[in-house]
């Protein structure tokens, strides 16, 4: 039987990246929602994303999720840069 490992790291939906496809190809910062996997909060964070999975120095696991809240089975990589405030 295999073994499920605990994610960990933050959960992104992919519908909210569509408008920033060129920032994240170019390494910019973007602000986005995501779930942190530690506490399953919601946040706002100012990140810098890559589709592939530790190709952001200093980054953790970033899990896509798709228009159907499914997983998508590779993660990418993010670095928080800050957390911003929620305006909620």
């Amino acid at each position: 039987m295999q073994e499920l490992k605990k994610r960990t790291g933050f959960e992104v939906f992919d519908g909210n990246l569509k408008d920033h496809e060129k920032d994240i190809e170019e390494g910019n910062p973007i602000v986005v929602e995501v779930r942190d996997l530690a506490d399953f909060t919601r946040k706002i964070v100012n990140a810098v994303i890559s589709r592939s999975q530790g190709s952001v120095p200093d980054g953790v696991d970033l899990w896509f999720k798709d228009q159907e809240d499914k997983l998508v089975l590779e993660p990418g990589s993010i670095k928080v840069i800050e957390e911003m405030e929620d305006d909620d």
